[in-house]
């Protein structure tokens, strides 16, 4: 085997090249200034609440208060009951959502590939009967 041919030098960028590598480092320098200039304005707003609020009574402590002088038999129960209703119909909206959706991407796939075999999920989305515990 002979020996890999000799590698040229490597020729200056032209100026349109030059310039082109220019602003995508100012562009980098740019979004990296931006990311972490966000996290510091984030943190300052963070401790400036957390200032304006010390040594005051917050809503919070306000509510946790008033909560925990409840001595009413009904209070958590019906605050209970109403997490589980509105958690129920989030999941019944989602899945409704879900199927509506279903039939677009199901057009959409097989538009592309008419080939395309299903996946044996429900419209819904759920977990497929036979994967189920």
């Amino acid at each position: 085997m002979g020996e890999p041919p000799p590698q040229l030098p490597p020729r200056p960028p032209t100026k349109i090249e030059a310039l082109l590598i220019l602003a995508h480092d100012i562009y980098n320098l740019l979004s990296l200034g931006i990311r972490y200039g966000s996290y510091i304005t984030i943190a300052y707003i963070v401790y400036l609440s957390i200032k304006v609020l010390a040594g005051q009574e917050t809503i919070a402590q306000f509510v946790f208060v008033f909560f925990s002088r409840q001595k009413s038999q009904w209070l958590w129960p019906t605050i209970a009951a109403l997490a589980l209703i509105w958690a129920l119909s989030e999941r019944k909206l989602r899945h409704r959502k879900t199927k509506y959706l279903s039939k677009r991407i199901e057009e959409l796939e097989k538009t592309r590939d008419p080939n395309r075999t299903s996946s044996g999920l429900p419209p819904t989305g759920e977990t497929h009967p036979e994967d189920k515990p």
